[in-house]
């Protein structure tokens, strides 16, 4: 620490007492201070200059007790992953998020079993066939052999027909118990 840049230093030093601000120095100097009330004395001035002299001391040791400890980033590069830890707050909301987000994939799928086993067995082969591996009707008709392509075709409408009466019902279940999926 430079002591000659230290209020404590400017003022110990100075024949007046010094206030520093961020702009400028001021120093009161005896003369001034006697002119300033015609009660004051060379004593009160004295006291003075010792009482800030006390205080500017004190409060450089506390600047030096606080400073002494602070450490700068300077070389720890390194450790800069290790610096930006996620706070306790993030970790828990991206846990709920995950969470929620098994939570409505679960869903969806239990949701599409329910549907698929609502099918036969045939319309359920056919509906897979035709919309999971995008297969055309006329290839889904030459795998069954001996099946017209209006049959596969009949088949696939009906599977269509009841996924949209179970969805329409499962909304209506839904909206009337206050549930979303």
């Amino acid at each position: 620490m430079d002591f000659r840049r230290t209020d404590y230093s400017a003022n110990k030093y100075a024949k007046g007492i010094v206030y520093r601000f961020t702009d400028s120095t001021d120093e009161i100097d005896l003369d001034s201070f006697l002119s300033s009330e015609g009660n004051l004395t060379q004593a009160d001035f004295d006291e003075l200059k010792r009482l800030s002299d006390s205080i500017y001391y004190e409060d450089q040791k506390t600047e030096k007790r606080n400073t002494r400890k602070n450490t700068g980033l300077d070389g720890f590069e390194e450790f800069s992953c290790a610096l930006s830890v996620p706070s306790a707050e993030d970790v828990y909301l991206e846990q709920c998020d995950q969470i929620e987000k098994e939570q409505n994939h679960r869903d969806r799928v239990s949701f599409m079993y329910e549907i698929l086993a609502s099918m036969n067995t045939i319309q359920r082969r056919r509906y897979v066939l035709h919309v999971a591996r995008q297969m055309t009707i006329r290839e889904i008709a030459e795998i069954e052999g001996g099946v017209s392509h209006q049959a596969i075709h009949r088949s696939i409408m009906r599977a269509k027909q009841k996924i949209a009466s179970f969805i329409a019902g499962h909304q209506n279940r839904g909206a009337k118990t206050g549930s979303l999926r």
